[in-house]
Order: C-alpha cells, then structure tokens, then sequence
C-alpha cells in the first residue's frame, strides 16, 4: 500500500514537469518579412536547436537578441547570416538590429551594442564622441541616435556646466544601463575628478560652445 501511494505521490509530482517537457513554444519575430531567408516554424520543443538564416546585407553589422540577450553569429554566408540558439522553456521573441559595419572601434561597438539592446531605434546610430571609460567601468559618450536640433541649452553636473547643441546628451554606459551625466555622478558611478576630465573633453570637441 505505502509503494503504492509513494508511486502515486511521485507520478503527481512528475507529471507538470513531463506536461512542461512535451508543450511547444512560439517564436515572435516582427521583422520575419524583412529579414528571413527561409521560414522558419512558428513554435519549438524545448531544447530543439532553432536555425534561423537572414538576408546578407554587405556593409552591416549585426545584433541578434533572443529574449533580450544577444546570440552569437553561427555562420557568415555569402548569401546569408545564420544564427542559432537551443529553445527555452517559454515563448521567445527575436530582436535583429543593424548598424555600419565600418565601425570597428570596440569601445564604441560595446556602447552602440547596449544602446540597440535596450532599444527599439536602429537607424543611424554611431557615436559622436567617446570621452572614456573610468574607474568605475562606467563609459562616457555622446551617441548620435537620429535626431538634430539647433537649440543651446547647458546641463551642470558637480561644479562643471556643460553646453549642448543637440537633443543628443553625454550619455553614460555603467553595467548594460545608460544614463545621464548627473544620473551617473549622484550615483556615485562618475567621481568629481571624471567629470573634470569629461568636461574638458568635452570643451575640445565643442569648443564653440564655449566661446565667452
């Protein structure tokens, strides 16, 4: 009797893990039209290894997420990109974002990189300039992500003001998240003495912006 109910007891807990085992998954890939170079299936086993092959587009790099975190290149066709993951226990949703693939500077691949994981822009990124990383890690840049205006305005951090023509601020790139040069300082990310040494960086970049 007491076999009986421990063979019971242990096929009820079995049971929603062998159920999770054999339930497919979807793939979501909004720009599947655009981008794919042979269908691929709407859902997976888990563990089933999914190929998925995109149009080449010579001059481009490539970010390829699945569920937000990046996947390798597998193989680099003449005709095609071919990238491959093993599927997750859950629905998977495909980000592939491009820039210039003339951009070889590692620092700025890795702030570029970032910026396209943790958004939806894609068009025309590059970085403007590239004042450093610190101490802390944190990288410090100003990112062009598409937009342009005219209009002046000042930002002070610390005791140092800095003056901006474009929509386009300092950014600050500290462990996968950006933020904005005061953000970076009141958390403690950016020391007074960094934001000197960007200050004066960015003095030489812009030094009309500072004509007295």
């Amino acid at each position: 009797m007491k076999r009986t109910l421990l063979f019971i007891l242990s096929l009820a807990l079995c049971l929603p893990l062998l159920v999770s085992c054999g339930k497919r998954h979807f793939v979501f890939f909004d720009d599947a039209d655009t981008w794919l170079y042979e269908p691929i299936e709407s859902e997976y086993a888990p563990n089933e290894i999914v190929n998925v092959k995109l149009g080449k587009v010579d001059g481009l790099a490539t970010l390829f997420l699945v569920n937000g975190v990046p996947c390798e290149l597998k193989e680099n066709h003449a005709e095609y990109w071919l990238f491959s993951f093993r599927m997750p226990r859950e629905d998977v949703t495909i980000d592939f974002k491009t820039y210039d693939a003339s951009i070889t500077d590692p620092d700025h691949i890795v702030l570029i990189e970032a910026y396209l994981t943790a958004s939806h822009f894609d068009d025309g990124i590059w970085v403007q300039n590239y004042y450093g990383q610190y101490q802390s890690g944190a990288r410090v840049a100003i990112m062009y992500t598409g937009t342009y205006n005219t209009t002046f305005w000042s930002e002070t951090v610390g005791s140092e003001t800095f003056y901006f023509r474009m929509t386009n601020r300092a950014t600050v790139l500290y462990e996968g998240t950006f933020y904005t040069l005061d953000e970076a300082y009141q958390n403690g990310y950016l020391t007074d003495e960094d934001i000197k040494t960007v200050h004066e960086l960015h003095k030489q970049a812009y030094p009309t912006l500072y004509i007295e």
